[in-house]
């Protein structure tokens, strides 16, 4: 595991892009299956804040945990596009790996 101060620019414009790419999808999906026929540019930058937002930690947690960039690749995109189902994911998984941590060995 690296500090985020290590990594590369393209790097981090890589996790962007897929986290962008993903809710860019998202948004798009949801727009079709709902009808809706405007594209409300406050609604697309707020989902694109979020997916970045989950991009990067999506990012940080396969790192600590060493996953093969590939998978990463595919976590970034896939968590990005659950949008604030990704948030609530990571957080259960987090908050599942703290409990564990934290219960004596039987």
């Amino acid at each position: 595991m690296m500090e985020p101060q290590q990594y590369s620019v393209s790097t981090y414009l890589w996790v962007l892009w897929f986290s962008i790419w993903g809710a860019s999808v998202a948004y798009l999906q949801r727009i079709k299956t709902s009808g809706i026929r405007a594209f409300r540019v406050f609604v697309f930058v707020v989902d694109n804040l979020t997916a970045t937002l989950i991009g990067f930690l999506t990012f940080f947690l396969c790192d600590y945990r060493g996953v093969d960039w590939r998978i990463t690749i595919a976590a970034v995109a896939i968590m990005a596009h659950q949008g604030t189902r990704g948030l609530f994911l990571l957080r259960n998984r987090l908050l599942k790996g703290v409990v564990a941590e934290d219960q004596p060995p039987e």
